[in-house]
């Protein structure tokens, strides 16, 4: 029994041949003389496009020349019977069954199309017809190209571009019958979808069916045209069955069939002989010289192949390369002719299947536990591989000739071994030592794990590893934050329950991590804010209001700033206070939420040293110790920072000055120091307060003796 081995193929084509059954790539319209179907000129300009103004000949129902038009110098014949057209296309393509069918099976295209009012179409070969069915009410638009069809190169023409649906009215009123080949495009009616465009592929011939109508009837345009247009453009030219060089059909890209030691058995499709030949003529040449020059044999063959080299096999060394070559010299018989002669020169080699070299294999040498990585090797064709891997590991995937695997490795390593096989047998083992390095012992710490947002916590790494140093550190806070530092410190800025992970890296590339999950709890802060009144306000309305306005408090603690009062400290929400003293106090509350965190904010208000200035209007300086001054006197007058006092006498004659407050005032004596006598007289005051303010008074004073 011979076994499928691998070789090496190069295929090398020095000459290609393709022939055809006709002399001549003549296209003749086949249509009736009273008129193109529908009115319409679309069939015309169809021809028109593709094969040009007089690139094709025209024949009428009436005087058609059935010799002339179905004859080698014609390659395709299109029969149009639309609308009134058909019955003279029935009486045409009726009479002339035998003529039409031997044509298209020497190699003639045939394109006939009937949307007709009156009669079906009996175009023979073997029973199809274009059948007229008014019960079917036509087969009306849209049509659709069959699903698997949409392949074909009518609706793939790039100079034609198609579609795969149509619209309009009609795109089809004749449904196809009968033995009429592939099914091409559908066009539904009352009774379902109907066939209306097939092809049929005929000895070396094929026909197209359609009951299609004038494309003016279909859109969209100019899809509908160019569709029309892909259909003749296909038809042409008319080339047969090519022939060729003979190919490869052995599995394995032609492979050669043979054991370890030979004999050599070749494998190959003689590539097709054109449209009636009788045989194809092969010559074999086989050895290690390039071209091969030694012939073997001479065949006649006219179907796939195989050829057995017994002699050559026995001595056949592994390794050396060979060549064999066919040449295809000649052919003859049928519609080809007996006279025409191919040469075709091919070379493939090979080499004869022997051991398995010893492989190379590739990946890490050094690695980490708990990890997998990829271990190939570069495949040869025909061959498998075959692993050692120490215990512990285990290979978890691989390719299917497994020349590549996926480790996953424990906490040790040690040696591999790999050695490929193919049907000669099992080649040397390769080995290598793989290192495991250890992975750290992931651990952290923090300085507290709670606290009040916003809050800074301190982060520590405790992390060790057997070998090697620890290189690199990810921390995620868990907040959408993160940080390479060893150490780092991490402010919290809102309220909520937090996971926190490490992921530490060593110098040899292993890491791992730890996840603390809900590690770090942060808890809502209150928000101390109040607002206090009035302000201003002076030493006579030295009560103070005080209105919390915090955020989620409970608690309130007060300090109004307050060193002269015992009482300067309050736990209400809402609390007074009345100041003493002028002077500006700083105020501080403190609040508590139940979570345990406190804010705290300061807010200072001012109680301004008002005073009240109260001025007499008589005296008695007569030396009794009553009433012997003329002074202002009123309450709070440390507040006043300048003074001036002038008295005058009823003429205007200034007689006292006075600007040092503390002095106790005018004695009733003029500007010599003589009493003056009893009598009203004019005063005048300025003082100016702490706030830079001035008060002034104008009055009379009365002097009695």
């Amino acid at each position: 029994m011979n076994k499928i081995i691998r070789g090496l193929i190069l295929a090398v084509i020095v000459s290609t041949f393709t022939s055809t059954i006709f002399a001549q790539q003549g296209v003749v319209y086949v249509t009736d003389q009273n008129g193109e179907p529908w009115g319409s000129p679309s069939c015309v300009n169809a021809l028109n496009t593709v094969f040009g103004n007089g690139g094709y000949t025209t024949q009428y129902y009436q005087n058609a020349n059935i010799n002339t038009i179905f004859s080698n110098a014609n390659c395709f014949v299109y029969v149009e019977g639309g609308q009134n057209n058909d019955t003279p296309m029935n009486n045409f393509v009726s009479a002339n069954q035998a003529t039409i069918q031997t044509w298209v099976t020497n190699g003639g295209h045939l394109f006939l199309n009937s949307a007709g009012w009156n009669s079906d179409i009996n175009c023979g070969f073997g029973g199809v017809i274009i059948t007229l069915n008014p019960a079917y009410n036509y087969a009306s638009g849209p049509g659709n190209v069959i699903a698997g069809q949409g392949g074909h190169p009518i609706f793939n023409n790039v100079t034609y571009p198609s579609n795969t649906a149509w619209t309009g009215n009609y795109f089809s009123h004749d449904i196809i019958t009968g033995p009429s080949g592939t099914s091409l495009i559908t066009c539904p009616n009352a009774q379902g979808n109907q066939v209306g465009l097939t092809e049929l592929v005929i000895g070396c011939g094929k026909v197209f069916f359609g009951g299609m109508t004038s494309t003016s009837f279909h859109s969209p345009q100019p899809d509908a045209d160019n569709l029309r247009q892909a259909i003749l453009a296909y038809m042409t030219p008319c080339l047969g069955q090519p022939v060729s060089c003979p190919t490869y059909i052995a599995p394995l890209n032609g492979a050669i069939e043979s054991n370890c030691n030979g004999p050599i058995l070749l494998s190959w499709h003689p590539g097709g002989g054109g449209c009636g030949a009788d045989s194809i003529h092969y010559l074999l040449s086989f050895g290690t010289d390039n071209p091969p020059t030694n012939i073997y044999n001479m065949m006649d063959i006219g179907k796939d192949t195989t050829y057995l080299l017994t002699n050559p096999g026995a001595n056949l060394v592994p390794g050396q390369t060979y060549y064999w070559r066919i040449d295809l010299i000649g052919y003859g018989g049928g519609a080809l002719g007996n006279d025409t002669t191919l040469s075709c020169n091919l070379v493939w080699s090979f080499s004869l299947l022997g051991l398995p070299l010893k492989p190379n294999p590739v990946g890490p040498l050094n690695v980490c536990p708990n990890l997998s990585y990829n271990y190939s090797v570069l495949p040869t064709a025909g061959e498998t591989y075959s692993w050692t891997i120490p215990a512990g590991c285990s290979i978890i995937s691989s390719n299917q000739d497994s020349s590549s695997i996926n480790v996953l490795f424990g906490a040790t390593g040690g040696n591999f071994c790999v050695h490929a096989n193919n049907l000669c047998g099992s080649g040397p083992d390769s080995c290598f030592l793989v290192t495991v390095y250890p992975s750290p012992i992931v651990s952290f710490t923090s300085d507290t794990i709670n606290g009040c947002a916003p809050v800074s916590i301190n982060f520590s790494d405790l992390t060790t590893v057997a070998g090697g140093a620890i290189t690199q550190w990810l921390w995620d806070f868990g907040d959408n934050t993160t940080s390479t530092l060893q150490n780092p410190t991490h402010l919290y800025g809102w309220v909520g329950t937090f996971d926190v992970k490490l992921v530490v890296t060593t110098s040899n590339g292993c890491k791992d991590s730890i996840t603390k999950v809900a590690y770090i709890n942060t808890y809502p802060a209150p928000k101390a804010d109040f607002i206090l009144g009035p302000q201003p306000t002076t030493t006579l309305d030295p009560k103070i209001y005080f209105t919390d306005k915090s955020t989620n408090a409970i608690n309130w603690f007060w300090n109004f700033g307050d060193k002269s009062s015992a009482d300067s400290t309050s736990i209400q929400q809402h609390p007074t206070h009345t100041y003493t003293d002028s002077g500006q106090y700083c105020v501080t509350l403190i609040v508590q939420y139940n979570s345990g965190c406190i804010d705290t904010t300061v807010k200072c208000l001012h109680i301004d040293g008002a005073y009240a200035l109260y001025i007499p209007n008589s005296f008695s300086p007569n030396g009794d110790g009553q009433n012997e001054y003329f002074m202002p006197k009123g309450v709070n007058l440390k507040s006043i920072t300048s003074f001036e006092m002038l008295i005058f006498d009823r003429w205007g004659n200034k007689l006292y000055e006075q600007t040092d407050f503390s002095k106790a005032g005018w004695d009733g004596r003029g500007p010599s120091g003589q009493l003056v006598g009893q009598d009203v007289y004019v005063y005048k005051i300025s003082a100016t307060d702490l706030y830079s303010k001035q008060h002034n008074y104008v009055g009379h004073v009365t002097v009695v003796r």
